[in-house]
């Protein structure tokens, strides 16, 4: 009371009280007036009226404290009306004064929302005063509780966990709004209801949710013990953990996949080590046996065979044991496919897709913006591969198509049939069985920030569509750039010398230098030869040409840095009057056509008879593509 009507320093009251006094018709409540104003602390200000109309209770709060109600006669149906009032929302703090003691009437008054119910024949200015303010204070505190619970139940109705108050019978006394949602109960329906799952005080559980668009979810419910209306009970909350199991669920799958993928990868490691281990036992080895026994009866002269004889069927031998190693190389690593590009790759792809597996594979390519790093195109290399095999593997047809195409962002490679196709959802939960699989394929392309779509239905053929991103090719640097692009020509050029005059001046470039010795050997036995100098890869090619100027180059394919290809090119622009001639360990058309669109006058595969080398570096044997001299 002393908050309320503390006098400021100059003696004047505080704060002014509104109070509104509402009288029966014919009575005179202005006797309440003198009390008021004798009162010893405080200032009220006080408004009569005989009745409330609609107006003045909507904006009773607004404009006054307090309200007296003067009942004089004590009418029960008087009382009624006061407290209909009282339970209208808004509706400032009321006080009853009766003047006559009707037992009960109080409790009743009281009970049905009145602040306070005074007798007119004990009451007096003070305790006047002080129910006035304590009803105030009463209802200050009243309307504060009601603002924070609705606060409260507004962070509970907003909470995104459900929620349920569940007594000791089992029987949902409260649920929120989350609650409704995860059970597809409206909340009506569920309070009162039992709740028919076992609840444990501190246990997590997990049960089955049905949402009200008809999915199943999965929720876990935690328990916490709480009082309820005087009564022991527990909270309930719901957290919809579908998305969280589904995830789990996709984690384990992942895990069985890698695990079965790694299983694969292993049992086909093993696989290929015993292939090549045969392979290399049956054939490689077998040959060179051959040979060695070969040049043992040279050393011995046994058997009445010649010299000549032995030494043929050593050739020979050795012939067929350089196949081999060819053919085993291109299985382990495709060269052309750093050499050439990955369309020639996959072009001489398909020829070994129609010679080995009578796959006919068509090719329709459009010419690459940029080739992809290496090792994407080593990527996508594979992944064609193992494409094509599951079409021979299960598609049951002879026929494939391959569609590739590209922007300056993105190649999309196409691999289609016309087989009996598959059930995808079947090869998106497991790896396939080959080497590689659709698993493994979808996996990589998405560290590559790429894509893999299989589109298939069984009976309809199988369309599969690869997309990555292209990236800069890796070159050499700019200074071995600036090195190749010297112009050849700073010093005057030489004619290539005539065979007959003197001898050809002859720059031999191979990576091996078992093989550079090897020809620099043989061709030490001719006389009109001169090796003026030998080279180790491309680079040292080109500036070895720009110094010696040499009349014929004999140019490997592979070599590091700058391979073959590219030195030819570069030489042909700069000293076009060299006689290049193109050497491989491939005996393959692609190679071949590569280096006669180079540059070279004469190709030839690694092995060759030394006639046909002979015969290429005197201009006596030309390829179909050599340059005009």
């Amino acid at each position: 009371m002393a908050a309320l009507f503390a006098p400021k320093d100059d003696g004047s009251p505080e704060q002014t009280v509104r109070v509104l006094i509402v009288a029966e018709p014919g009575s005179d409540a202005r006797w309440l007036e003198p009390m008021l104003a004798n009162a010893e602390a405080g200032m009220f200000v006080a408004e009569h009226v005989d009745s409330l109309d609609e107006e003045l209770i909507a904006h009773a709060r607004d404009r006054f404290d307090a309200v007296l109600i003067d009942l004089p006669s004590g009418d029960h149906a008087s009382l009624e009306e006061t407290l209909r009032l009282t339970r209208q929302g808004g509706f400032p703090p009321v006080i009853v004064i009766n003047h006559t003691n009707v037992p009960l009437s109080g409790v009743h008054a009281v009970h049905g929302g009145v602040q306070d119910y005074l007798l007119r024949t004990s009451l007096s200015p003070d305790v006047l005063v002080r129910s006035i303010s304590y009803a105030i204070e009463r209802d200050r505190l009243r309307q504060h509780a009601i603002a924070e619970s609705e606060r409260f139940q507004a962070v509970i109705n907003a909470n995104a966990d459900g929620m349920l108050v569940i007594d000791q019978e089992g029987v949902i006394q409260f649920a929120n709004p989350m609650a409704e949602q995860l059970l597809n109960q409206p909340i009506a329906k569920l309070l009162g209801t039992h709740f028919g799952v076992p609840v444990v005080n501190g246990e997590a559980t997990e049960i089955a949710i049905y949402r009200r668009d008809g999915s199943g979810g999965i929720a876990e419910m935690r328990v916490s013990q709480l009082r309820w209306a005087g009564e022991p009970a527990v909270l309930a909350t719901l957290r919809d953990i579908s998305v969280r199991k589904a995830i789990e669920a996709e984690l384990r799958s992942y895990r069985q996949q890698m695990q079965a993928l790694s299983a694969e990868l292993s049992r086909v490691e093993q696989s290929e080590r015993r292939r090549l281990a045969q392979l290399l036992h049956d054939d490689l080895q077998q040959w060179l046996v051959a040979v060695r026994i070969q040049l043992d009866m040279i050393s011995k002269g046994t058997n009445g065979t010649t010299v000549a004889e032995s030494a043929g069927r050593g050739l020979e031998l050795l012939d067929q044991a350089i196949a081999v190693s060819r053919s085993l190389t291109v299985e382990l690593s495709p060269t052309m496919l750093y050499e050439l590009g990955l369309i020639s790759a996959i072009q001489w792809l398909g020829r070994t897709m129609q010679q080995r597996h009578n796959l006919a594979v068509t090719l329709d390519a459009e010419e690459l913006t940029q080739q992809p790093t290496e090792e994407l195109r080593t990527f996508l290399f594979q992944s064609v591969r193992e494409l094509l095999l599951n079409v021979v593997k299960h598609a049951n047809v002879d026929e494939a198509s391959v569609t590739i195409t590209s922007d300056k962002n993105e190649i999309q490679i196409v691999v289609a049939d016309r087989g009996q196709g598959m059930d995808v959802t079947r090869s998106q939960r497991r790896p396939d069985e080959g080497s590689f699989g659709l698993f493994n394929i979808r996996q990589r392309l998405e560290y590559w920030g790429g894509s893999f779509e299989v589109d298939s239905q069984p009976g309809n053929g199988t369309r599969t569509i690869i997309r990555a991103p292209l990236r800069a090719h890796a070159v050499a640097s700019q200074a071995d750039d600036a090195e190749a692009s010297t112009n050849l020509a700073d010093s005057p050029p030489r004619k290539a010398a005539d065979a007959s005059s003197r001898p050809l001046r002859l720059l031999l470039a191979d990576d091996h230098p078992s093989v550079r010795e090897g020809l620099a050997g043989l061709l030490a036995q001719y006389p009109t030869i001169q090796i003026v100098g030998e080279a180790g890869d491309g680079m040292e090619a080109v500036r070895l040409v720009r110094e010696l100027r040499p009349d014929v180059v004999v140019m490997d394919v592979s070599m590091p840095g700058m391979d073959g290809i590219d030195a030819v090119r570069s030489i042909c622009s700069e000293w076009p009057d060299a006689r290049l001639i193109g050497l491989s360990m491939y005996d393959a058309p692609y190679v071949e056509q590569a280096m006669y669109a180079a540059g070279v006058d004469a190709y030839l595969p690694k092995g060759s008879p030394t006639d046909e080398l002979i015969s290429a570096i005197f201009g006596e044997r030309l390829g179909h593509g050599h340059k005009s001299r």
